[in-house]
């Protein structure tokens, strides 16, 4: 019926694969099984799989993002929003953040302002927002090959994940530039030809529009 109705994108917050993050940093006492139940009627009546949302909260590592990823591999996202949390005041992360001297107790929000901890460096930070997506599609295709085969491509994903050595800062640069170089060539199309980059986009997203 929704998919009838012109559905064909629907939203899952799982917010995070980690049960410490979700759990006790989240509050959302909520387990992995209960979000892959949750994930399994809704993905076969979809037009196409769906999106869930992800973010950097307090306490998180690469380690806890790498589980996040997992997860959604697990309940077959095929896309992710991946923001970065945003400390708001009168919040009790926010509070936690401050205690922790994450980030400070006034500041001037017209500023990006994003939790400073150990656990995850800035440049770490902007590394797994970048390349979330990148690593939850590589996941995806690791999941379709054969065991004795995907056992180790998956083992070696972990490795270049979590590795410390990874040079981070290059590489956000370089994933800014393939955004800049994609949004630039969108924004054209959509200028100089409005009816041929409306029926791209539709077909990107799984949209059929009806015949009037």
């Amino acid at each position: 019926m929704l998919r009838d109705a012109g559905c064909y994108q629907m939203f899952f917050g799982v917010e995070s694969g980690n049960d410490h993050i979700r759990n006790d940093v989240l509050n959302r006492k909520m387990s992995r099984e209960k979000i892959k139940m949750a994930s399994t009627p809704v993905v076969p009546s979809a037009s196409r799989p769906w999106p869930t949302t992800w973010s950097v909260w307090p306490f998180e590592s690469k380690a806890t993002v790498l589980d996040t990823i997992k997860l959604n591999v697990e309940i077959r996202s095929d896309h992710a929003l991946a923001p970065i949390y945003y400390p708001y005041p009168d919040t009790e992360l926010f509070e936690t953040a401050v205690e922790h001297g994450w980030v400070p107790q006034l500041y001037d929000y017209r500023e990006d302002k994003f939790v400073d901890q150990p656990s995850l460096p800035r440049d770490q930070l902007y590394f797994v927002q970048r390349y979330f997506r990148t690593f939850l599609g590589l996941y995806r295709g690791a999941e379709k090959l054969p065991r004795s085969v995907r056992q180790p491509v998956e083992a070696s994903l972990d490795k270049v994940w979590l590795s410390p050595r990874l040079p981070h800062k290059t590489l956000v640069k370089i994933q800014d530039g393939r955004r800049a170089a994609a949004e630039k060539a969108k924004s054209t199309l959509r200028e100089r030809n409005p009816d041929l980059y409306l029926k791209v986009r539709d077909t990107v997203r799984g949209v059929r529009r009806r015949s009037a």
